[in-house]
């Protein structure tokens, strides 16, 4: 499992938890250090970017999610009408049932799914969507456990986030959309 990584090396950084020992630290803009933790890394010096989704609801993929069109259709969630669709989904956790691993695989492999999903928690069904992606059809969605404070959840929303795995080391790097 090429894309499949533990935690290692760090970056310094002011802020942040230690929910994730010894978990790389990135900053993101306001000087805030994040942990990451990931379950399924992006491949190689392959980076991964796309317009962060950022909300502080758990998202159910099972009956949430529309994998034919990468939609949210749960009239409830703040998301409802969003395309995930190349999008960096950032969520406190899945929420349901465990098929929605299966929802998450399906969009992967219609290409309808995000670009990578980033969690508080750690979330092991959404991990096994996408080592069924990576493993089964060779398409890599990486899945990564943050830790965040609000200030550094809010940054986030609506800019551009590369995510990068090089070595030991994690960034994410932000800009402001139509910015590259």
């Amino acid at each position: 499992m090429g894309g499949l990584t533990g935690s290692g090396g760090s970056e310094t950084g002011a802020g942040g938890s230690d929910q994730h020992p010894g978990a790389p630290r990135v900053m993101v803009p306001g000087d805030v250090a994040l942990a990451v933790a990931w379950s399924v890394a992006p491949v190689g010096d392959q980076a991964v970017t796309g317009e962060a989704l950022v909300t502080d609801v758990p998202l159910s993929l099972w009956g949430g999610f529309d994998p034919g069109r990468g939609v949210v259709i749960d009239e409830r969630h703040p998301l409802r009408g969003a395309t995930l669709c190349g999008r960096v989904l950032v969520m406190p956790s899945g929420r349901g049932s465990c098929s929605a691993s299966g929802v998450l695989l399906e969009s992967i492999c219609l290409g309808t799914g995000p670009a990578a999903i980033l969690t508080h928690r750690p979330d092991p069904i959404l991990t096994l969507g996408a080592v069924l992606a990576e493993e089964l059809h060779g398409l890599t969605v990486p899945v990564g456990t943050v830790v965040w404070e609000a200030p550094a959840l809010a940054s986030l929303a609506g800019r551009m986030v590369t995510l990068t795995v090089a070595g030991l080391s994690v960034g994410i790097h932000t800009s402001e959309p139509g910015q590259r």
